[in-house]
């Protein structure tokens, strides 16, 4: 299974194994349900669609099951990000996976901006003070020296969400992993929430 970003390899590709190819991210169009499609359709190409199917219905109950986990929290926009440096982020949209996953488990992205396949970078650390009652999720780690920069930013523990504690930490750094990264995300999201 390919997607479209590799399309300049799949000649190579091609003549180790059979390459089937689904374009899961498209600027303006949700990815989610691209990739819990794309689960039944490699299983059609392998033979084997009854176990796709299962698999999407198992995922489909694991995101259910995350939305009634997440309803106390729905009234409070996401604000998905990635921390490239102190002073720039990266924000997911709602043609990202990260961004995809929000409305699957009942969450709103605080992000109505257009993006570039599924994220907006650089955003300049600034921007974030138009998302004074966002919670702020940050998805992967962040690099030492934007951590370091971060603790002594005034900007950084200016900002509304930072100084109420509304900052989420996440250890996902997939942004572009299919439903497996889409599911751990959405674990992971709930899962700091409910400790917050």
């Amino acid at each position: 299974m390919s997607s479209n970003f590799y399309s300049f390899v799949e000649p190579q590709l091609g003549r180790i194994a059979p390459v089937i190819t689904q374009n899961m991210f498209i600027p303006t169009e949700p990815a989610l349900p691209k990739a819990l499609s794309a689960l039944e359709t490699l299983a059609i190409q392998l033979d084997r669609g009854a176990n796709g199917h299962r698999v999407r219905r198992d995922y489909e109950t694991a995101f259910d099951a995350l939305r009634a986990r997440a309803t106390r929290f729905a009234g409070r926009p996401c604000l998905v990000m990635t921390v490239g440096d102190a002073r720039h982020v990266q924000i997911y949209g709602s043609d990202s996976l990260y961004g995809g996953v929000l409305p699957r488990i009942g969450l709103t992205n605080a992000w109505g901006g257009d993006t570039e396949f599924g994220f907006n970078a650089p955003v300049p650390l600034a921007k974030l003070v138009d998302f004074p009652h966002a919670q702020l999720v940050v998805a992967g780690p962040v690099p030492l020296v934007a951590r370091r920069a971060l603790a002594q930013s005034a900007l950084w523990a200016a900002l509304p969400p930072v100084r109420a504690g509304r900052v989420a930490y996440l250890p996902d750094r997939m942004p572009f992993g299919g439903a497996p990264s889409a599911l751990r995300f959405a674990t992971h999201l709930v899962t700091a929430l409910d400790a917050a």
